[in-house]
């Protein structure tokens, strides 16, 4: 994924610049355009709770739209309005089984209904 950002970004090589003790850069890609294809997963944290975090699928040159393969073989852009048109969310969810009440209801779906 680096050298695919790297090489649509016209970078040849990167050096680590220390900010503090806990943050590193690259200075050569500071201020540079980039395009991402992105993707939502969903998952399931560890209280249960739903929640997400986005993926990069795809990294591509942001002022012409093409991905490293289209910008090295001299193509135009298509990749990306095509992966994009196919993008779902990814679901990585566990699903906790249904409690009692919820097995009940789905058992007997009649339950509603009264004889008179």
């Amino acid at each position: 994924m680096i050298h695919a950002i790297m090489s649509c970004t016209d970078v040849g090589q990167l050096t680590t610049k220390m900010i503090n003790v806990h943050t590193h850069i690259a200075p050569e890609l500071t201020n540079k355009r980039i395009g991402f294809v992105l993707q939502k997963t969903l998952k399931t944290k560890t209280n249960g709770q739903d929640t997400y975090s986005f993926d990069i699928l795809l990294p591509f040159v942001a002022q012409t739209r093409q991905t490293l393969e289209e910008k090295l073989n001299g193509l135009s852009s298509e990749i990306i309005d095509k992966k994009i048109a196919m993008l779902q969310d990814k679901d990585e969810r566990k699903h906790a089984p249904p409690s009692y009440y919820q097995q009940y209801q789905s058992e007997y779906p009649g339950d509603d209904v009264f004889w008179g």
